[in-house]
């Protein structure tokens, strides 16, 4: 019974297993389009917390084609998103949202927040980068609830 007990304990919620399985694969294998990028990664994650399938699942093809155009991120995360029952949120993004951010550096990306913002500071969000994982703090442009059981 006790080790029944301890391994309830033990394992984690369905979206933290998701997130830490998201980061070990950024961390393994940098960004390199079309197929290790953030947007399929975080696609993947959204399928695996809801248990629905993308039914429009971008080719390698057009993966190249939204990546040329840096708002067709935003585009195809809003449809694929809300076909698999995640909902749009304007604020308070918190740990485990997916959001599309770009700063002065980056061009629009998806990313995966890990941390909500606090005291004025912007939430912690993490991107697939071409040395691994890329984490800055940003105010998301678009951002979506991924409905899951969160601890």
């Amino acid at each position: 019974m006790a080790r029944l007990l301890m391994a309830a304990v033990l394992t984690p919620a369905p979206i933290e297993a998701a997130i830490a399985a998201v980061l070990q694969r950024w961390l393994a294998q940098p960004f390199c389009m079309p197929d290790a990028n953030c947007a399929i990664d975080l696609l993947d994650y959204a399928e695996q917390l809801t248990g629905r399938r993308f039914t429009q699942r971008p080719s390698r093809s057009q993966v190249m084609h939204i990546a040329r155009d840096p708002y067709g991120v935003a585009e195809i995360a809003a449809e694929a998103l809300q076909q698999l029952g995640c909902r749009p949120i304007a604020n308070d993004v918190i740990r485990g949202d997916l959001a599309i951010i770009a700063s002065v550096d980056h061009r629009p990306t998806a990313s995966l927040c890990l941390k909500a913002g606090t005291d004025g500071q912007a939430p912690m969000m993490a991107a697939r980068g071409g040395e691994g994982i890329e984490i800055v703090r940003v105010e998301p442009e678009y951002a979506w609830r991924v409905p899951c059981p969160r601890p």
